[in-house]
């Protein structure tokens, strides 16, 4: 799912994925593990008891409202006064991929971790994200049919350094399909 953290997918897989007895997993997390969570982590968001909370909540997954009430000065619910943390830490990161990994396992499915993808700065060059998967994971290199450019030629692949384009996603596709053939092709 766009936009889940590796918390929120494990809580998907376990609520919903699971009871299809998939044959293969293909997770592709990370970027949003990493981004700022308004006060608490994925793990321990309380029950919100406004709409009001909500509509703030939801504001504040947007970057554009992030920056023009940063940009205004606010103080209100998501203004520079509010404490943001990680939505996932690093250690919860990496637990959460094991249970994942050992979940799916035990339904029978065979589980690939995507390295995912960002263009950094400051030359702007496309790189394998930081991605601190425990040893003994199966994982598919989605950059393989990804040319390692710099500068204006990833803008051909990525909008703006995290999310692929439509060519971007066929070819990172195209890496997951051919990773996948051999293992299906022996089910």
């Amino acid at each position: 799912m766009v936009g889940y953290s590796s918390f929120q997918v494990l809580r998907l897989y376990e609520k919903d994925i699971a009871k299809l007895r998939p044959h293969a997993l293909v997770v592709y997390v990370g970027e949003n593990d990493w981004s700022d969570a308004w006060r608490y982590p994925d793990n321990a968001q309380p029950i919100l008891r406004s709409s009001s909370k909500t509509i703030w909540r939801t504001l504040h997954r947007f970057a554009i409202y992030r920056a023009l009430a940063t940009g205004l000065g606010g103080t209100g619910p998501m203004g520079p006064s509010e404490k943001t943390v990680s939505r996932v830490s690093p250690e919860d990161y990496k637990n959460n991929l094991l249970q994942l990994k050992t979940s799916a396992e035990r339904h029978g499915a065979r589980v690939f971790f995507c390295h995912y993808l960002r263009v950094t700065p400051p030359r702007d060059c496309l790189e394998n994200g930081y991605y601190p998967l425990p040893r003994g994971v199966d994982t598919i290199d989605t950059a393989v049919y990804l040319p390692r450019a710099c500068g204006d030629a990833t803008k051909r692949f990525f909008m703006d350094g995290v999310h692929p384009t439509a060519e971007g996603a066929r070819l990172m596709a195209q890496a997951i399909s051919d990773a996948l053939a051999p293992v299906m092709r022996s089910r």
